[in-house]
């Protein structure tokens, strides 16, 4: 059912993942040079230096999450998106966290240099929230299954 609190944290998850994505992640400011690490790429002084698939991963999560919405008569479908989307955001985190790393050993940054942003932060809850959904799918399924052995 679309009413299902589910429902509200797969938006959620959403929500948090398209601010991911248009937020910047690392701010790492050496010797009067702003690194600048988001969605787009790493880039120095307002030039892009390299990019990354993040500008394409973070925003198809954030799909997924509202895609899984969509599939709400078809529980396990829904369930299945929803564990998918939960890897690939567990992955997205684990790879945003050491990139941030490694191009802050690259380019010299001490901690005190190093400013961690909101977009670098939006994937956990978001996490957390598809934790939170797949949870209230597994207990729709077994609501169900329930019920139909009482028949």
């Amino acid at each position: 059912m679309i009413q299902r609190i589910q429902t509200l944290y797969l938006i959620l998850a959403g929500i948090c993942l398209f601010i991911a994505s248009f937020a910047d992640y690392v701010i790492m400011t050496v010797d009067e040079t702003a690194y600048v690490f988001s969605a787009a790429g790493f880039m120095v002084n307002e030039q892009d230096l390299s990019r990354f698939p993040y500008f394409f991963v973070v925003p198809f999560t954030a799909t997924l999450s509202f895609l899984a919405i969509g599939f709400f008569k078809f529980r396990r479908v829904q369930l299945t998106i929803c564990r998918i989307n939960y890897l690939l955001v567990l992955t997205l985190i684990v790879l945003m966290f050491t990139n941030a790393i490694n191009f802050a050993e690259a380019v010299g940054a001490t901690t005190e240099q190093v400013a961690y942003k909101a977009g670098f932060f939006m994937p956990v809850p978001a996490l957390v929230f598809l934790i939170l959904a797949q949870r209230g799918m597994k207990k729709d399924e077994a609501l169900i299954k329930s019920i139909d052995r009482l028949r």
